[in-house]
């Protein structure tokens, strides 16, 4: 559903999943949701490392947290689209959605970081400023820990050829 053409539908689809995998909306942020709140999801063969002689209830769940995984990269792919679509109030929801993933799980937090700042760098005023607010609530309220983390990724960006003063500015 989130790789419909149709906008209002993506856009409750990734709503819905956004609150399936970290447990927003009605399910407890602290007891529900898909993702693990402590770290991040492994794919089969890593998880079959870690267990000498696993069971058929772990291959079960290693297989489900391996497909949840591949998927959860595919929707980043979908919000990737949708950050760049034409109309400003789907990118300005796209930009809210990175920063809720990002604030509640670990997993992707790099891709999902590079998505959010790359978004500095929109061609409508703002987008780029609602980026810039949220990477500000995202070092000063929920991770403060990852200040360095969000200043490297912001030197990365300010470094890349071609970037317009106003994308300077709001990084």
């Amino acid at each position: 559903m989130a790789k419909k053409k149709n906008r209002r539908l993506a856009t409750l689809a990734i709503d819905a999943l956004k609150d399936l995998l970290t447990g927003g909306g009605l399910i407890s942020s602290t007891t529900g949701g898909l993702l693990p709140a402590d770290r991040k999801l492994k794919y089969f063969i890593d998880s079959l490392a870690d267990v000498p002689v696993p069971t058929d209830a772990h291959l079960v769940v290693f297989a489900f947290e391996d497909r949840l995984k591949r998927l959860y990269f595919e929707l980043l792919g979908v919000l990737e689209q949708q950050s760049h679509d034409t109309l400003v109030h789907v990118r300005s929801k796209t930009t809210d959605t990175l920063l809720d993933l990002l604030v509640a799980r670990p997993e992707q937090e790099q891709n999902l970081l590079k998505l959010l700042v790359n978004k500095l760098g929109d061609l409508e005023r703002k987008i780029a400023a609602k980026a810039s607010y949220l990477l500000h609530q995202l070092t000063t309220e929920h991770h403060p820990a990852m200040k360095l983390v969000v200043v490297k990724a912001l030197e990365e960006f300010m470094m890349r050829p071609h970037m317009t003063p106003r994308a300077h500015y709001f990084a």
